[in-house]
């Protein structure tokens, strides 16, 4: 039986684990050196460099063909393609998240547009 699992419930379980080890990091650091100060900025360091590799991370083992299913199937061949749109799409926003050049006022606009393409044409 295939998972109907939505989007939505992803975003909800990576936010709330996200949380949760964000939560533990400061925990750990705060009770190893006592300063709250200290803590809160390694912390919110350790947090976006967990982001950052589990990106690229997540990108080398897209690229590695074992374990996978070769795509027999028209269907599966759409799915393939669908999967590796939403990885350009994640790859984009990350990208774009990362241009300190960039306002919220521009990038809210590009990253609707990104999140739309997804749904075309599928």
């Amino acid at each position: 039986m295939k998972d109907k699992s939505k989007r939505r419930r992803s975003l909800a379980k990576a936010l709330s684990w996200e949380s949760f080890s964000f939560v533990l990091t400061v925990l750990i650091i705060w009770a190893l050196t006592g300063d709250l100060k200290f803590t809160l900025e390694l912390s919110v360091i350790c947090q976006g460099a967990k982001i950052f590799f589990f990106f690229l991370h997540e990108r080398v083992w897209h690229k590695i063909k074992w374990g996978k299913e070769q795509a027999d199937t028209k269907e599966q061949r759409l799915q393939h393609d669908l999967d590796q749109l939403r990885s350009d799409i994640v790859g984009y926003r990350v990208d774009l998240l990362l241009d300190k050049t960039l306002t919220l006022e521009t990038l809210d606009p590009v990253l609707r547009h990104l999140d739309s393409t997804i749904c075309r044409g599928w």
